[in-house]
């Protein structure tokens, strides 16, 4: 096998045979085992493990094919990509993978549960092992397809031009960038109004969760960001809360690119700098800003005139290092 094989064999496990397989999976125990299933079938499950509802098996099958396809396709695509930034394939791959095969284990749990009962109120408990089994799997089947995705970054991906504001060395400069969510304002005043509905007309257990839904999702409505010799601060929301101080001693330089939302997991915050030294603040998808920070952690940022503030604070780190 040569050196060019080797990728397109693993791109081929990853964006073909491990998609297929994990679609498949998931809908072979509902027709291997159909004659053996109570019609409709018990799919939702109490704290205590008892059955608590149920599904048709036609609407059972549609319902986890759907499930299960988006996050393969996703694998799909993700496998197809040349990322621009070392990470790229490897977020999206171990996303997609986990989603995915988390719907294919429970698809096999719900039917071992349902087997040769009578009755969907019948069936077996499905309690919290069986959850966490079901992670641990979908853990390892990402672990495993993110090395091979991580085999597909090996290339070297060549030095981007730093920006600069033209800042002289020893000059004071200041930078204030914003961005705003186009969905979080309609989803938030959306969830907030039908939980307190839903609260006053069917009770605080339906109501308050997605009230308090809403209310989370109050910082991602917007975000500025201020950038100065000081270093760089980002406050969300209305409120300015929560607040996080980036001191420009820990910034080692700024670049922009577009961002595409489901390449750092979806929308918000996700990641974590002190866990995986990666971490993404997305408020919308386009113009945003890559800080690659000490102990090769990168923050990445949805905000306007990204490349004014990348030149900012490549000019104030030059600076700062005479």
């Amino acid at each position: 096998m040569n050196a060019d094989s080797k990728p397109n064999l693993q791109r081929t496990i990853i964006g073909i045979v491990l998609p297929a397989a994990l679609v498949g999976l998931t809908i072979l125990p509902l027709f291997l085992f159909q004659e053996r299933l109570p019609d409709p079938l018990a799919t939702h499950w109490g704290t205590r493990g008892q059955p608590n509802d149920s599904m048709s098996f036609a609407f059972l099958v549609v319902f986890e094919s759907v499930f299960v396809t988006v996050p393969a396709s996703g694998l799909a695509w993700s496998a197809r990509r040349n990322p621009a930034h070392r990470g790229q394939l490897t977020r999206l791959v171990a996303i997609f993978s986990f989603i995915a095969t988390t719907v294919t284990v429970t698809s096999w749990s719900v039917v071992a549960a349902n087997l040769d009962v009578a009755d969907w109120t019948l069936a077996d408990r499905v309690g919290i092992p069986h959850v966490l089994g079901a992670l641990l799997i979908a853990a390892l089947v990402a672990g495993f397809a993110t090395l091979g995705a991580r085999r597909l970054e090996t290339a070297p991906i060549p030095e981007p031009v730093l920006p600069s504001a033209g800042l002289n060395p020893g000059g004071r400069g200041v930078w204030v960038g914003t961005a705003r969510s186009v969905w979080a304002l309609p989803l938030v005043v959306g969830l907030i109004g039908l939980g307190g509905y839903l609260a006053l007309t069917r009770g605080p257990m339906l109501g308050v969760p997605l009230a308090l839904i809403g209310v989370v999702a109050v910082p991602f409505v917007s975000l500025r960001v201020f950038a100065d010799r000081h270093g760089f601060d980002i406050t969300f929301g209305p409120f300015g809360w929560p607040k996080r101080r980036i001191p420009l001693a820990d910034i080692r330089r700024a670049t922009t690119l577009d961002v595409v939302p489901m390449e750092h997991g979806g929308w918000g915050y996700r990641g974590s700098l002190k866990l995986f030294g990666r971490a993404a603040v997305v408020l919308r998808g386009g113009e945003g800003l890559q800080l690659d920070l000490a102990g090769d952690k990168v923050l990445t940022i949805t905000v306007d005139n990204a490349e004014e503030g990348a030149g900012l604070l490549n000019d104030l780190v030059a600076s700062s290092a005479i």
